[in-house]
């Protein structure tokens, strides 16, 4: 048995995802005295992406399919959605300044982030994890922010679905233009 980590593999991406969960919350609350993971949201939001892969893995499976595959950048996306369907960090907003209040109520957002650039290096073979242009970082959180917004919409419950499927030509929208823009950035950093 190889020691090198399938990084293809959904257990492998499971974990990965758990444990930058814990390092994440384990900053927030050291940097900001706050943050603390909502557990059950963290396990809600991995079930939902966990039931979301299978679902894109058949659907990319399927024979006479061409316009589904499934690759990474679609992995990240659903990822992405499901950690912002559940939002498993829901800190209080202390009285103290700005930057922190900012920090906190995008602690969803900022974990994102965190999640696609490790994928991206990880499945790049990279040994550190790629920094954005502080510039481009932000427009994505805002981007990141402006979906979270749009799943809370109440009118958008039927997004809030426990799934995200390839069936749905909503979700399909939501993962497509996500996983072109993580495209673009994955070309922009890595060589």
């Amino acid at each position: 048995m190889s020691d090198t980590p399938d990084y293809t593999s959904k257990e492998y991406w499971l974990r990965t995802i758990n444990d930058l969960a814990e390092s994440f919350e384990e900053t927030l609350i050291k940097k900001f005295g706050g943050g603390p993971i909502t557990e059950q949201k963290l396990i809600e939001a991995l079930k939902i992406f966990g039931i979301s892969w299978d679902f894109f893995d058949e659907a990319a499976n399927k024979k006479n399919t061409k316009e589904v595959h499934f690759d990474t950048h679609e992995k990240i996306a659903i990822c992405i959605l499901s950690i912002l369907k559940t939002e498993p960090f829901r800190p209080g907003i202390p009285e103290t300044k700005d930057d922190v209040k900012e920090s906190l109520f995008l602690a969803n957002e900022l974990f994102c982030v965190k999640i696609m650039k490790t994928l991206i290096s990880k499945s790049a073979r990279m040994d550190e994890v790629f920094q954005m242009n502080k510039k481009e970082y932000d427009w994505f959180i805002i981007l990141l922010n402006s979906l979270k917004a749009k799943l809370e919409k109440p009118n958008m419950k039927k997004i809030n679905k426990r799934i995200i499927s390839p069936d749905d030509p909503s979700d399909m929208v939501d993962v497509l233009w996500l996983s072109q823009i993580i495209y673009y950035i994955e070309k922009s950093y890595i060589s």
